[in-house]
């Protein structure tokens, strides 16, 4: 996962080194990746529609926010997340479903 944005079209290969070293530079640290993960499961499992839960690292000053965005009859929850890493931000939309006792995400 990598704030990271505007990346070169790869025209050569100094383009791709470029863009892998920008995605490298801006990849959010494990740590961090698992803060959010751990977000994205409290909200699935506790959070009604309009709510959010958010979670920063002290060591890194990432941050992030995980917002339930709907709520479906079908079990189905649409969370809506930003990401804040080196002063750079990265928005995405989840879609996750309830099958069985587990979590299958799909991107929107």
């Amino acid at each position: 996962m990598s704030t990271a944005s505007n990346y070169s079209s790869p025209e050569s290969i100094y383009s791709v080194v470029f863009n892998l070293g920008k995605h490298s530079a801006y990849s959010v640290p494990k740590e961090d990746r698992q803060r959010h993960e751990r977000c994205v499961y409290f909200a699935l499992d506790t959070l009604p529609p309009g709510q959010s839960c958010k979670w920063y690292g002290n060591s890194t000053n990432a941050s992030g926010e995980v917002f339930v965005a709907r709520v479906d009859p079908n079990t189905c929850t649409t969370l809506m997340s930003t990401i804040w890493y080196k002063g750079s931000s990265k928005n995405f939309t989840d879609r996750a479903c309830l099958k069985g006792n587990q979590w299958k995400f799909f991107r929107n």
